[in-house]
C-alpha cells in the first residue's frame, strides 16, 4: 500500500493535470467564441449588403412598372380618342344619311 505522501503527491499531480486541461478548454472555448463572433459579424455584414441590394432592385422594378403604367395610360388615351373619333364620324355619317 502506498504511503500518505505518495497518495497526496499522486492527487496533486492529477489536480495539476485537471487544472491544465481546464485551462486548455478555457482557451479553446475563447477561440471558438472569437470565431463565432467573427462569423456573426460577417453574416451581419452580408445581411446588410443583401438588404441594400434588394432595396436597390425593388426601386428599379418599381421605376420600370411606373414607366409601363405611364405607357399603358398613353396607349389607352390614344385608343379612347380614336374610338370616340370613329364613333363621332359614324354618327355624323348616319345623321347625314337620315336627313336625305
Amino acid at each position: 500500500m502506498d504511503t500518505l505522501d505518495e497518495r497526496v503527491s499522486y492527487l496533486e499531480g492529477r489536480v495539476k493535470e485537471h487544472s491544465r486541461s481546464v485551462g486548455e478548454l478555457r482557451e479553446l472555448i475563447l477561440a471558438v467564441d472569437q470565431r463565432v463572433t467573427a462569423v456573426d459579424q460577417r453574416v451581419t455584414a452580408l445581411d446588410q449588403k443583401m438588404d441594400r441590394r434588394f432595396d436597390a432592385l425593388e426601386q428599379r422594378v418599381d421605376r420600370r412598372f411606373e414607366a409601363i403604367e405611364a405607357r399603358f395610360s398613353t396607349v389607352i388615351t390614344i385608343q379612347m380618342t380614336t374610338l370616340l373619333t370613329i364613333a363621332a364620324g359614324l354618327i355624323g355619317i348616319i345623321g347625314t344619311m337620315l336627313h336625305r
